[in-house]
């Protein structure tokens, strides 16, 4: 149940090893500077470049960097360098680490749970509910790696009795429903 795991270290991406975990700070960053890979949108190599320079180093530090005056010329010298990159697979790599960082665990809403989908974006959630359920200060909930955060605040949901976390019996069972599925179809 890889939910429920420590925070991986990120993938190696332009050449950058990411060795800090995804923290909300990154995230809320990154939505200030319109970042498709949070925002959604099409991905194109310089929202690469910028979510890895961003990610690569506390999120503090990254916003003190993105407004110095050489960010724009590293932007542009490491842009150069990435059309020699298999830039594809350098993107599908980030966004796969970036996805899997982000999730909280699977869980089954309760019966008496609303349906409704939220207006908040979901890190504006996440904040919220380490803040108002777990107590959090800002500083704290933002320096946490995202994973964490995420398996806390599912955890305490289902201490309340607010949702039903999937097992991993219930995670196996699916898998196998699913593998049966496709031997059926093939």
């Amino acid at each position: 149940m890889n939910h429920w795991t420590p925070p991986a270290p990120g993938p190696c991406v332009l050449g950058v090893r990411i060795r800090e975990p995804l923290t909300l700070g990154h995230v809320l960053l990154l939505a200030e500077l319109g970042s498709p890979i949070v925002l959604g949108g099409a991905i194109l190599p310089g929202d690469i470049a910028l979510a890895v320079f961003v990610t690569a180093q506390p999120h503090t530090e990254a916003r003190k960097d993105v407004e110095r005056w050489w960010a724009p010329l590293l932007m542009r010298w490491w842009g150069r360098r990435m059309s020699k990159r298999d830039f594809t697979a350098e993107a599908d790599a980030f966004v796969e680490w970036f996805v899997e960082s982000s999730k909280s665990p699977a869980f089954w809403r309760q019966e008496s749970a609303s349906n409704r989908e939220c207006a908040a974006p979901w890190w504006i959630n996440r904040l919220a509910l380490a803040m108002g359920n777990l107590g959090m200060s800002y500083a704290d909930a933002v320096n946490m790696p995202l994973k964490t955060l995420g398996q806390l605040t599912m955890a305490f949901s289902e201490a309340r009795g607010e949702v039903q976390l999937v097992s991993r019996r219930e995670a196996e069972f699916h898998e196998l429903v699913a593998r049966l599925e496709a031997q059926k179809r093939n």
